[in-house]
C-alpha cells in the first residue's frame, strides 16, 4: 500500500521532512516575529494576510493528517492505474496565480487569533509528522 502513496524510488522521507521542517520553524519564526498587527495585515493587493496563509495551510495539513489516518487504517489508498492527470491542461489553465480557486473548507478563518493560530498550527504539522513517520516505517 506504501507505493502507491509515494514514489518508487523515495525509500525514506528524510530529505522531504527535512525540508518541510526547516520551512515549518522558518512560519513559525516568521508568525511570532510579526505581533498580532503584522500577522492580519494583508499585503496591498488585497491578497491574503500572513496570518489567513497560515491558517490555511493549518486547516489543509489538518484535513491532510486526516487523510493519513485513514490509508493507515486501509480504508484508503487503493491503487487506481486507469487514472490519467493531464498536466499540460492543468499548467495551461492553473498557472497563474488566482486561476485556481480553493475549496472553501480550506479557506482562512474570519477571526484569526495569532497565539491560537500557533497553537493549533504546530498540532496539525505534528499529526502529519506522526502520519508520516508511520507509514514509511510501515
Amino acid at each position: 500500500m506504501l507505493t502507491y502513496l509515494r514514489p518508487l524510488e523515495l525509500i525514506t522521507w528524510n530529505p522531504l521532512y527535512e525540508a518541510w521542517n526547516f520551512y515549518r520553524m522558518d512560519l513559525i519564526y516568521i508568525l511570532k516575529r510579526l505581533g498580532d498587527e503584522g500577522c492580519a495585515e494583508k499585503p496591498a493587493d488585497g491578497s491574503w494576510s500572513p496570518c489567513e496563509v497560515a491558517d490555511h495551510l493549518r486547516v489543509s495539513q489538518s484535513l491532510y493528517a486526516n487523510l493519513l489516518a485513514l490509508v493507515h487504517g486501509g480504508k484508503k489508498g487503493e491503487r487506481r492505474d486507469d487514472i490519467t492527470v493531464d498536466y499540460d491542461f492543468i499548467e495551461k489553465n492553473y498557472a497563474a496565480p488566482g486561476k485556481l480557486k480553493n475549496p472553501e473548507v480550506v479557506n482562512p478563518s474570519k477571526e484569526i487569533i495569532r497565539q491560537d493560530l500557533l497553537k493549533s498550527l504546530n498540532k496539525a504539522m505534528d499529526k502529519v509528522e506522526e502520519y508520516l513517520n508511520i507509514l514509511f516505517s510501515a
